[in-house]
């Protein structure tokens, strides 16, 4: 016995004075604690290793770890964390695409032969990921277990069930949702332990706010992942979209792209179609918010917008929505907006909203000579001209010309009114010059043979004086 003692110090002694300073000076540092072992069991209290390599510096982490024989080999692991921190030097350059395979068939067996239990183990990357594992269990070569892939302020977790087997890596069932969507996937890792194929079902869930309410989108599709990350091409159903409370849409239909890379931008792009709409698509989700869409036949009518008089039109254009930002940029054109007292005429608009701030917005009509320029909101301030358009009724018809300038609640103007007809007779063209301050209105006009003014308050009445000096009523019928 006094020989295992000597030997066992002379051992200690020559870790401690000759083989430690030894591996401190290449980089590479150990801590063991608690050891403790017999015939048919080893264990440590705690593991600590620091091994750097010319691309990443690993720390790793084990607490209560222990190796049993007993009947089949069993690892078990209390507590766990490995840190992974890039070396300057390699930020420098973009990481290339790993060269070689995993033999998964040479180590597949060895892995079966092993059983697992590791209670929580934390893995962390230097650009703000990471993932904890929870109740990993392996039992001849079935797996299951849980986990939670934090990616910057984006959480998503996994529930894992897998088989494996001789030269690949069968996932039964794996669920993977967040707080954007909500899937289970079925499908394999290959012989390479780098590719994998699978088959999706789930939903997911655009945010909801005042402006847009959007049921869940259905997705069923198919999918690839590799070193970079996971890539889904599926079917998509929508059952039903509502603009601002207003405008609804229903059972629109599309097919989509869905990339969830390990580390970049993840995003969905993809086409859908309701009725004779149509729209393609581009949300990135993270780590911007963006959504891109270009659409074709878009139905805009009064109710959308909110105003009691009737129109209606099909627009095509694109919106962009910076959900980060909160700005909103609307461009779209029509070739025919229907009105009750207009032909159809074209319509072009872009409009431009930052939430909380004033609205910006361009309107154009060639048909109409429309054009109104401004800011609404807070700080209310337009321009806008009107070139010969027609208003009418049954008996009566006049082309208006004018422009104007609004600032806070105070708006000029000038115009004139031509080619004026009442019931048969034709009356000279009028011309007009005034502004509105808040109610009160004041306006002086003038024709061949009249001039007058209107002044007052548009609760509490107006007054006019007008003055005739040979003013003519022409009949169209002589």
């Amino acid at each position: 016995m006094r020989y295992v003692l000597l030997l066992a110090l002379f051992l200690y002694l020559l870790y401690a004075q000759v083989l430690k300073p030894l591996l401190a000076r290449w980089g590479l540092e150990w801590e063991i604690s608690g050891i403790s072992f017999d015939r048919e069991r080893v264990g440590l209290e705690r593991l600590y290793l620091y091994l750097p390599t010319p691309q990443v510096k690993v720390f790793l982490n084990l607490e209560n770890t222990s190796l049993s024989f007993a009947e089949r080999p069993h690892l078990s692991v209390e507590r766990g964390s490995l840190i992974l921190i890039p070396r300057e030097v390699s930020r420098k350059h973009t990481p290339s695409k790993p060269e070689g395979s995993i033999p998964l068939t040479k180590y597949l067996s060895q892995l079966k032969a092993l059983d697992v239990d590791v209670e929580t183990f934390l893995i962390t990357f230097a650009d703000k990921t990471s993932i904890l594992i929870e109740g990993l269990r392996v039992r001849k070569g079935d797996l299951s277990g849980k986990s939670t892939v934090l990616v910057g302020s984006m959480e998503t977790s996994v529930d894992l069930r897998a088989t494996l087997k001789e030269n690949l890596v069968e996932i039964h069932q794996a669920k993977v949702s967040s707080k954007y969507f909500d899937f289970k996937l079925s499908g394999g890792l290959t012989q390479t332990l780098r590719e994998g194929f699978f088959s999706i079902e789930g939903k997911i869930f655009v945010p909801e706010n005042k402006h847009l309410l959007m049921s869940a989108v259905k997705v069923k599709g198919v999918g690839s992942m590799n070193y970079d990350g996971i890539s889904v091409v599926a079917d998509l159903y929508c059952e039903s979209l509502t603009v601002k409370g207003r405008a609804h849409f229903r059972d629109l239909e599309g097919k989509a792209k869905v990339s969830l890379p390990f580390r970049g931008r993840s995003t969905v792009e993809g086409t859908i179609r309701s009725g004779y709409a149509r729209a393609n698509v581009s949300f990135e989700f993270f780590p911007n918010r963006f959504l891109e869409i270009s659409f074709e036949n878009l139905p805009v009518d009064h109710r959308m917008i909110g105003v009691d008089k009737f129109f209606f039109a099909k627009l095509d254009g694109n919106l962009f929505l910076d959900l980060q930002k909160r700005e909103l940029v609307l461009i779209g054109f029509s070739p025919a907006l229907f009105t009750d007292l207009l032909d159809p005429q074209d319509l072009a608009l872009n409009l431009r909203y930052e939430f909380g701030k004033d609205l910006e917005l361009l309107i154009n009509s060639q048909g109409m000579g429309l054009t109104v320029q401004g800011r609404l909101g807070k700080e209310r301030r337009a321009i806008a001209s009107l070139k010969s358009f027609p208003i009418f009724t049954e008996k009566f018809f006049f082309l208006v010309s004018a422009r104007g300038h609004a600032e806070g609640d105070s708006v000029s103007f000038d115009g004139s009114l031509s080619e004026i007809r009442f019931s048969d007779f034709k009356i000279p063209s009028v011309f007009a010059r005034g502004s509105l301050k808040g109610k009160d209105l004041n306006l002086d006009f003038s024709s061949r043979g009249l001039k007058g003014f209107l002044k007052g308050n548009l609760e509490k009445g107006f007054y006019s004086n007008v003055q005739i000096n040979g003013f003519v009523l022409l009949s169209d019928q002589g």
